[in-house]
């Protein structure tokens, strides 16, 4: 039969004709519009706090685009294998995010709204972060749903030229680190986030320019652990026209801790986002180390022998809110990790949609809107915010949230050096799709509180600091220390105020941080005279602490207060050990039950009777392991069912009031709520649709 033409010849023969036909159709369409990506400017300083402009053409009508941005580690203004993703979110061709008909500007868009083929977005700095600003070289990239590359555009930061700053290099066990970040800090703020920040090179080297002043500086690496003892570190004085010298030292990890940020619902990994984790420290982490999630979510933090915990930082609250998400809630955001023996695989992070926006303007007290203050969002009781945004040249922001509570204020010292004191908490109450406006004023001093701290011999107590916050707790507007004579001078505001010292450093001195201190504040009259009486300690406690198996519980934070006011924080020694100052008087000694709870403990307080002069007998706390509860297993019966989705269901409409442990297992998403959410999720589970 050869060369005779056959019906099953002559079909193949059409259809090869046809898809041949075809391709040269696609050829010529697609070969004439190939995607361009642009970005304007293409080069910018470190303290560029603008727009960038992305825009790529060539595109289908409609079509979803995956704009990436990476370290370009070699300077070819292409992404390279091994190169680090530190940024990603998605934009559809002729779409704006909208919630409730309010745009949120920090999830980006199609901002000329037409299915055209092309998209034009607008990236505001201010809504990115510190590590977005770092000086370097990156490149962006955008993707179609494959993943195929549809184009790339090179990017530059560079570092602004200032007469003088701070030089050196980084190294770790003799060996430079090249692509470090080196980040400056404001050695006048307790507690602020970098101001700065620059790459080292291939020799480790870095150079970075700033106004005189003082500072401490710091680098970071994944792969790499920090230092953050601030305390430990040397104050850099940068005299005007002079560069000074400091080189930085890292540790190599030896352990890691993997897993993942995913979707609560879907389950698909959230990419671009970094994750910090901190070790040691009473009042902030000693060592410190980041790592970005690659393109499927996963992480991998190198970290030294010892027990970490995760840190929400104002970086990942910014990538994970362009992507429309927010950080994980409950225990598992902050998690303890014990990583003194072995690795920590498994550990997965649950990010939370934004379905919800808080959004407003930012002013100071004449009206006019501030500009580069951080605003953060916290659930109620939550000791860190969840979400953070920076106001942009119009004092706006936009914080997308779950439904819920939650309190929102601005951060004190913010803009940095520029005196502001924050704003005072506000509380609001945000239904699912809904978007609630939110105006904040962020007030300077108007007045001055003064004072002095003594012992109760009446003798000074110098360098210690001091906090003023709102009546009942909440989080200080001011912060000093005394001098050397025992005075403060703190700027504040008009309002009601209690004033005190930090329990921490008054216990390292043998003295009792007393009753709060309630002052009355009207603006633009200063407050004289305000005086906080340390006692120094008269008996000791001694004791242990314990879990039910006798096992001795070490570093974990403890505290303790008697009727009359006096407060003691501490922490127990590694050995489980404890001993604190008291004074005569009716003791309650306990732990942290946060702390307690992150290592699977209950708590316990105990009441002691102290003599003065006498120290009483040895006090033994035991804590009650905690018995892990399954989640998703509302019943208790072991395993997760469609019984355990209807009781949850029945605690979400508030047909039932669950129980703690109920409520424990019933809240998947980790948000401190039982919704209609979490009993999706426990029904997906219970019909073997998700891992648990």
């Amino acid at each position: 039969m050869a060369g005779k033409d056959t019906p099953m010849g002559t079909c193949r023969s059409v259809l090869l004709l046809l898809v041949a036909s075809l391709l040269v159709l696609a050829h010529g369409r697609y070969a004439s519009a190939a995607a361009i990506l642009t970005v304007t400017p293409a080069s910018i300083d470190n303290e560029y706090n603008g727009d960038l402009a992305l825009k790529i053409a060539g595109l289908t009508a409609g079509q979803t685009v995956a704009f990436e941005e990476y370290e370009d580690v070699n300077a070819n203004g292409a992404v390279d294998a091994g190169e680090m993703l530190i940024l990603r979110f998605r934009v559809t061709d002729g779409q704006l995010p909208t919630i409730a008909g309010v745009r949120n500007r920090v999830v980006p868009g199609d901002e000329d709204g037409a299915a055209n083929g092309a998209v034009t977005l607008t990236l505001n700095l201010s809504h990115c972060g510190v590590l977005s600003r770092v000086a370097g070289r990156y490149v962006f990239a955008a993707r179609d749903g494959s993943g195929a590359l549809l184009g790339q555009a090179p990017f530059t930061i560079a570092p602004r030229a200032y007469g003088q700053g701070i030089s050196g290099r980084v190294a770790a066990a003799g060996a430079v680190v090249s692509n470090a970040w080196v980040l400056l800090f404001d050695a006048a703020v307790d507690s602020g986030g970098p101001i700065g920040g620059v790459r080292t090179d291939v020799a480790g080297r870095y150079s970075l320019g700033c106004p005189p002043g003082s500072y401490i500086i710091a680098a970071f690496r994944p792969g790499y652990v920090s230092n953050l003892a601030f305390s430990q570190q040397s104050v850099i004085t940068v005299a005007t026209g002079r560069m000074a010298s400091q080189d930085l030292a890292l540790t190599p990890a030896s352990r890691h801790v993997t897993g993942a940020i995913v979707d609560e619902v879907g389950g698909e990994g959230v990419p671009g986002v970094p994750i910090g984790i901190g070790s040691g420290g009473d009042d902030g982490p000693q060592a410190f180390t980041i790592a970005y999630t690659r393109p499927d979510g996963t992480f991998d933090l190198g970290i030294t022998p010892g027990r970490w915990r995760l840190q929400s930082l104002t970086d990942a609250s910014a990538a994970l809110a362009m992507q429309g998400y927010v950080w994980p809630g409950g225990d598992t955001a902050y998690q303890t990790i014990d990583a003194t023996s072995r690795d920590i695989p498994g550990v997965i992070l649950r990010a939370r949609r934004a379905t919800s926006l808080i959004y407003g303007i930012a002013r100071d007290g004449q009206g006019r809107p501030v500009s580069g203050a951080t605003i953060e969002a916290r659930t109620e009781g939550a000791e860190d915010p969840l979400v953070t945004d920076t106001t942009d040249a119009d004092g706006r922001y936009f914080i997308g949230v779950p439904p819920g509570n939650w309190s929102v204020q601005a951060e004190r010292d913010s803009p940095p050096g520029q005196g502001y004191l924050g704003s005072r908490q506000m509380e609001i109450s945000v239904a699912g799709g809904q978007a609630v406006a939110l105006d904040l004023t962020i007030g300077k001093p108007t007045a001055h509180l003064r004072g002095k701290v003594v012992d109760n011999r009446a003798l000074p107590v110098a360098g210690i600091s001091l906090y003023v916050f709102p009546p009942g707790g909440g989080y200080d507007i001011a912060s000093g220390r005394t001098s050397s004579d025992g005075s403060f001078d703190l700027p504040v505001v008009g309002g009601e105020w209690s004033v005190q010292v930090d329990s921490f450093e008054a216990a390292e001195r043998g003295l009792l941080r007393g009753p709060d201190v309630h002052v009355t504040i009207v603006d633009g009259i200063d407050v004289e005279g305000v005086l906080l009486v340390l006692k120094s300690a008269t008996a000791t406690i001694r004791g242990k602490v314990v879990d039910n198996t006798l096992t001795l519980i070490g570093g974990i934070r403890m505290h303790a207060y008697d009727n009359a006011g006096n407060w003691q924080d501490f922490a127990a020694n590694p050995d489980g050990s404890f001993q604190i100052g008291a004074v005569g008087g009716v003791w309650h000694v306990g732990v942290d039950s946060d702390d307690a709870a992150e290592r699977g403990l209950g708590t316990a307080e105990q009441t002691v009777t102290v003599v003065d002069g006498v120290s009483p007998p040895d006090v033994l706390l035991v804590l009650q392991k905690a018995i892990p509860i399954l989640a998703g297993d509302v019943d208790g019966d072991g395993s997760v069912t469609a019984r355990d989705a209807m009781l949850a269901l029945r605690i979400a409409l508030h047909l039932t009031q669950g129980t703690a442990s109920q409520m424990q297992a019933a809240d998947l998403n980790g948000d401190g709520t039982v919704l209609i959410g979490d009993v999706l999720l426990i029904l997906r589970r219970a019909l073997g649709l998700s891992a648990p």
